[in-house]
This record gives structure tokens, C-alpha cells and sequence, in this order.
């Protein structure tokens, strides 16, 4: 079962974006087939995150075999948003 990371963001806005560009850095082509990112984009699908259980974005919501786990923000620091979501930091 590969690992889903769903990140919930809301909008066109700075935190968004970077958000999504390093939860992109997350999943590199090395790890294709072991980490699948879907972007969910709360503007336009305002119950997916009511469904997830988002109160704030951005969230990056992780799920594997392991059970959920949740980081908010930027995401900037991918070292510690690796570490918190337990999972191997990629090499950049």
C-alpha cells in the first residue's frame, strides 16, 4: 500500500502554493509507486476537507498502514515534516 499524502489547501494564496510545491519535494520520482500526492483545493471542493476533518489549511494529511497523521503550514522546513509524519526525508 503506498503512502497517501493529501494536502488540503484553500485557494491561490502564497501559503498554498508553497504548501504545494514542498509536498511535490516529498515525492520525487524515486519514490513513484511508494508515495501518491493528491492537492485538494478547498475552494472547489469545500466537503473534502469537512470529510478529512480540516480546520485549518494548509494541512498535509498522510495515511498509510500506520494510521493518519496531520502537519499544517507551509511545510517549508521537509526535515521536520518528514520526521513528523514518519517518513524518510527525500534527498534534495
Amino acid at each position: 500500500m503506498p503512502t497517501r499524502l493529501e494536502l488540503y489547501f484553500l485557494g491561490n494564496t502564497a501559503a498554498g502554493r508553497a504548501a504545494l510545491a514542498n509536498a511535490q519535494r516529498l515525492c520525487p520520482d524515486s519514490l513513484r509507486g511508494t508515495r501518491e500526492l493528491v492537492a485538494l483545493d478547498l475552494a472547489n471542493s469545500p466537503l473534502a476537507g469537512a470529510e478529512a476533518g480540516v480546520l485549518v489549511t494548509p494541512t498535509l494529511l498522510c495515511r498509510d498502514e500506520r494510521g493518519e497523521r496531520r502537519v499544517f503550514g507551509d511545510l517549508a522546513d521537509l526535515a521536520a515534516v518528514a520526521r513528523a509524519l514518519g517518513l524518510e526525508a527525500p534527498t534534495l
